[in-house]
């Protein structure tokens, strides 16, 4: 063919002394030849001859204005044929060698991402953010640094992970995941153990977002975070503004319960309603005096008590309203605990040193009193348990609350609730928001098509 014919004058005496403008000619005619009989070779499905067709242009002409999209071509055609250690070599060669091809940027991004499925993370990373150094105006340059960010995350390396997410986010701050990123940033330092640092990172996000109609769940999920890196602190104080600061974000976000940030809420109004239980079971019984004074001093101590406990079970009963089925069978067992409390702080009453005096016989009819006031209240505590638990056995649902309910209630009733052996959650824990990895690059610049990918129509165009 044409292809033959070139050749064959190229070897010629009278081409070989010919000028250079006319040799050079007929090289072009031959390699732009091969490369369209690679071309047909590829669409043909024979793509190791293509390939072998391809590497000899390159061989032959390596500085010819498309042996960058030949040596490209060949890697494709490697990957057709599932020689995927041969292909990743000639990606590297297209940046290595053509470092300022039009498909340098892709190449290394192919690098990285095949790097990465095949677990090699280190790699992966470093040619991500090799790409993201070198070719700035790269339309994979988004996606490479998404993808190393997150690698690093994956990875622990989260001081250079938190550096990166926050890149990305000065970069592309309209990225439809930047929010996301950034909230990753501020858990990358919560796992640093930097927990100062990150409820810094987690306000900066609620600063930028907070009228961000998209992240209305991610400031929730922020607000609550805040409030869990106080706890860890040990400021209870701060750790509970931050609590309500959760839910009153939530109540101005406008979401329904069926969105993620519910969750975040349910959590944050159980966990209002633990602080409460905390200052509650620390008030005790007692009463001072003698007579009809000390009966009197007996009963308002009860009284405060009970509207202690009623205004702690009004708390964890808030946690209904999001329809969140672990924060409700957490809350519905505390409704029953702190009665079971409440009860229990009736029967290790002190006895008053007044009473001691009197003679046992005093003291045995105070301790009945108190006994006989306990009785009800149990009674109480035992129907909260017994509607938790039914509630729990509707749903089929078990779990650390639905444990804590049984032992409660084997404690009252050991024939009719006995202690399961190893009963095991059912509950599944989804992500709330997975993190995404950027695609492979859609195709070629300029060498076929819009809209056909990677191999589709065969390899890039020719001369």
């Amino acid at each position: 063919g044409l292809l033959d014919l070139a050749a064959g004058l190229l070897a010629t005496k009278a081409l070989q002394q010919a000028g250079g403008e006319v040799k050079e000619t007929f090289t072009q005619f031959k390699l732009g030849g091969r490369f369209k009989r690679a071309e047909q070779l590829f669409a043909e499905g024979k793509y190791e001859e293509a390939a072998e067709l391809y590497l000899a242009l390159v061989k032959e002409a390596p500085k010819h204005e498309f042996a960058d999209r030949a040596l490209y071509n060949a890697a494709v055609a490697y990957e057709k044929v599932l020689r995927f250690e041969s292909a990743l070599k000639l990606y590297e060669r297209v940046f290595r060698e053509y470092p300022n091809s039009e498909l340098a940027d892709q190449a290394l991004f192919l690098v990285a991402y095949n790097a990465e499925r095949a677990f090699d993370f280190d790699k992966a990373i470093n040619q991500y953010l090799n790409l993201v150094e070198n070719y700035p105006q790269s339309q994979q340059r988004e996606g490479a640094l998404n993808n190393a960010a997150i690698l690093l995350y994956l990875t622990q390396q989260y001081g250079r992970a938190a550096k990166q997410f926050r890149r990305f986010a000065r970069l592309y701050p309209d990225a439809p995941q930047t929010p996301r990123l950034l909230l990753l940033a501020a858990e990358s330092k919560e796992k640093q153990g930097d927990l100062r640092g990150a409820i810094d990172a987690y306000a900066e996000f609620i600063r930028r977002f907070k009228r961000d109609k998209d992240s209305r769940d991610t400031v929730v999920e922020a607000h609550l975070k805040i409030a869990k890196a106080w706890e860890k602190l040990g400021n209870d104080a701060k750790a509970l503004a931050a609590y309500k600061e959760t839910v009153k974000a939530f109540e101005r976000s406008g979401l329904d319960m069926s969105s993620p940030a519910s969750e975040f809420a349910a959590e944050a109004q159980f966990m209002i309603a633990e602080a409460a239980f905390r200052n509650y079971d620390r008030v005790p019984i007692k009463a001072k005096g003698r007579g009809k004074r000390f009966q009197k001093a007996l009963k308002a101590a009860i009284e405060k008590k009970k509207k202690l406990a009623r205004a702690v079970s009004d708390e964890y009963k808030k946690v209904y309203q999001y329809k969140r089925l672990e924060w409700t069978l957490a809350a519905a067992y505390r409704v029953g605990y702190v009665l079971e409390r409440f009860a229990a702080s009736l029967y290790e009453a002190p006895v008053p040193a007044e009473l001691k005096k009197l003679g046992e016989e005093y003291v045995y009819a105070y301790q009945d009193q108190l006994a006989q006031a306990a009785y009800p209240i149990e009674e109480e505590a035992v129907k909260a348990y017994i509607t938790a638990v039914e509630r729990a056995r509707a749903e089929g649902i078990v779990n650390k609350w639905t444990k804590l309910t049984l032992e409660s209630l084997n404690r009252f009733r050991p024939n009719e609730y006995p202690i399961l052996k190893e009963a095991k959650g059912v509950l599944a824990d989804e992500p709330l928001s997975p993190l995404s990895l950027a695609p492979t690059p859609e195709g070629i610049p300029e060498t076929r098509p819009r809209g056909t990918r990677l191999g589709e129509d065969g390899p890039g165009g020719g001369p």
